[in-house]
């Protein structure tokens, strides 16, 4: 996870902006937030994205820098 985070926050984005976007499937999806090296990173849950699926994205959108990253696109057995 962490190395996903990392070339978002040194783009520049906040760690306060940036949710990790999950399946309401997913067994994270549970959490409300997670603790990271760069801070607490919540996470939000989505019934669009189909189980298997976390991408990184900052809420909301600022110019500049890394504002989307995937995290896992695969989806499970």
């Amino acid at each position: 996870m962490e190395h996903k985070l990392a070339p978002v926050v040194r783009s520049g984005k906040r760690i306060e902006a940036i949710r990790l976007m999950v399946s309401e499937e997913a067994d994270i999806a549970s959490r409300t937030d997670i603790g990271t090296a760069f801070g607490t990173l919540q996470i939000e849950a989505s019934s669009a994205i189909p189980k298997g699926y976390a991408y990184l994205l900052e809420k909301p959108l600022t110019p500049g820098g890394i504002s989307f990253a995937w995290v896992t696109k695969r989806k499970p057995p």
